[in-house]
């Protein structure tokens, strides 16, 4: 049983009837999605506790979708980002390249950039010096310097909208700027998800 904001179970409940994904995700991820429904619940009055310490569940409004959050433990410093932080970034070889993976922006649509960094500005002002991202490369650690590296990404395919006239300009922009970035169908669903063609 997961636990989130009233909103944020609201959405998930709306998204996801019954706990069952959209058939897209099995599609996407064969074999990697169980036949069990994921359910949740709101966070009880009282809160909840790791280990005896508080968790704070967070509001981030929209990140990858809408009515998301993140937990932080005060007492412990953690900041799980969850779909606000990216950290994906891995050294590539040994002279120093390094890959990353697109961020999800195909809901982005009126909320623009102002929402999303909105919400990395909401991690941030916790001060944690530790991120550990919702979407992540599991070699690499959790330091802070991930709300940033998230920020940078953004305003540049903010940039790129702007620029842009077309899902096919949009695309070919973003992966000609960020050549060596893995998993370029999620800029291809970045740029179905704002230009309806």
């Amino acid at each position: 049983m997961g636990h989130g904001t009233a909103e944020t179970v609201a959405e998930r409940e709306r998204t996801t009837p019954g706990g069952r994904p959209n058939p897209f995700r099995g599609a996407a991820f064969p074999g990697l999605i169980g036949e069990t429904p994921v359910i949740a619940e709101a966070v009880p009055e009282g809160g909840l506790q790791v280990d005896g310490q508080p968790l704070a569940p967070r509001a981030a409004g929209h990140t990858d979708t809408d009515h998301t959050t993140f937990p932080h433990v005060p007492s412990l410093d953690p900041a799980v980002g969850g779909d606000v932080i990216y950290n994906q970034v891995h050294q590539y070889n040994r002279m120093r390249q390094y890959n990353h993976v697109h961020q999800y922006r195909s809901e982005a649509g009126a909320h623009g950039i102002d929402s999303r960094l909105g919400a990395i500005d909401a991690v941030a002002a916790v001060n944690p010096t530790t991120v550990v991202a919702g979407h992540k490369n599991p070699e690499r650690d959790d330091p802070a310097s991930v709300i940033d590296e998230t920020r940078a990404y953004l305003r540049a395919a903010t940039e790129v909208f702007a620029a842009a006239g077309s899902r096919a300009e949009y695309f070919e922009a973003m992966t000609r700027r960020f050549p060596a970035w893995l998993n370029p169908s999620i800029a291809w669903l970045t740029a179905v998800g704002r230009w309806a063609e």
